[in-house]
């Protein structure tokens, strides 16, 4: 194991050469977004309301995959970065959705017991009733009948008959951005496209594969470092709007100069027009309203 320890390395020092010579104004100015975040999210939440806590959370995990975007996008782990990005983007969008609609927040920790039913279910299926106890079982199977009546959709308008939705709301999560046109923008680069990569698709194949000079097509392993600017990109403008709703639905002291001034940094770090574009679904580098 010693020999092959000594040709294990974590973290690429090249590839995050490479990434603060690109990003440089992203990195110089990270430290006023993290002292806004400071202020955001490094605080306790006392006497919270279910709301505000799942508000609160929702929040806090973007602000993590946030972090998670910036080291995969630095060791040129840009299709990777795409995919957490897409994480950050759904948990925006209900973040967003649940403020603006409060009265389902208990709808989507519900749901939680149906997930769970589920899960114990297909564990259930691969592994026999031996893999979870009894006294388990019956606990899950209790919460799930419990809440299950709310989560049957129609799916047969003739015959009215039923299922089980595949998630918390009758709405999904384009449906649920649209209500958000700041949100709605962010559609192409912050879902669809990473949801590409993510999935068993054409898409996330051709995107690793590059022109052989002697002909055909080769596997590219190396660095993806126009995925990682532009999931670096759209995450960033994402947590500055996190931030606002976060400002804005717990009432906070908005010190509007750090704010401000991370917002407006925003347009500094990303101009809206590249010399030469490094995708055409870049959104537009806009702060949020």
């Amino acid at each position: 194991m010693a020999a092959m320890d000594e040709k294990i390395i974590f973290g690429d020092q090249n590839q995050w050469a490479e990434t603060l010579t690109r990003n440089r104004k992203f990195f110089d100015l990270l430290p006023h977004l993290m002292e806004l975040l400071s202020m955001t999210f490094s605080r306790q939440l006392k006497d919270a309301v279910p709301t505000d806590r799942v508000i609160f959370i929702l929040g806090r995990c973007c602000v993590e995959d946030f972090f998670e975007i910036i080291l995969l996008a630095g060791n040129g782990s840009g299709i990777a970065a795409a995919k957490v990005l897409r994480g950050l983007y759904e948990r925006a969008v209900t973040m967003v959705y649940l403020i603006n609609h409060p009265e389902e927040v208990q709808r989507f920790l519900d749901y939680s017991h149906v997930a769970e039913y589920k899960l114990m279910q297909a564990i259930l299926e691969n592994n026999g009733e031996e893999a979870i106890s009894k006294d388990v079982r019956d606990s899950r199977e209790s919460r799930f009948n419990a809440v299950k009546d709310n989560y049957m959709i129609e799916y047969c308008k003739t015959c009215k008959a039923k299922r089980m939705n595949h998630t918390w709301s009758k709405l999904d999560i384009v449906s649920m951005a649209k209500k958000t046109p700041w949100l709605k923008k962010y559609l192409v680069p912050g879902y669809y496209i990473p949801m590409s990569y993510a999935h068993s698709t054409v898409h996330s194949m051709l995107a690793r594969l590059e022109a052989n000079p002697e002909g055909g097509l080769n596997f590219s392993a190396g660095a993806q470092p126009r995925q990682a600017d532009e999931s670096l990109k759209t995450a960033h403008i994402l947590l500055l709007y996190i931030i606002r709703e976060q400002l804005k639905h717990f009432k906070l002291n908005d010190p509007a100069m750090l704010r401000q001034r991370a917002e407006r940094e925003y347009p500094q770090i990303w101009p809206a027009t590249d010399p030469e574009p490094r995708t055409s679904t870049t959104a537009s580098g806009s702060p949020p309203p």
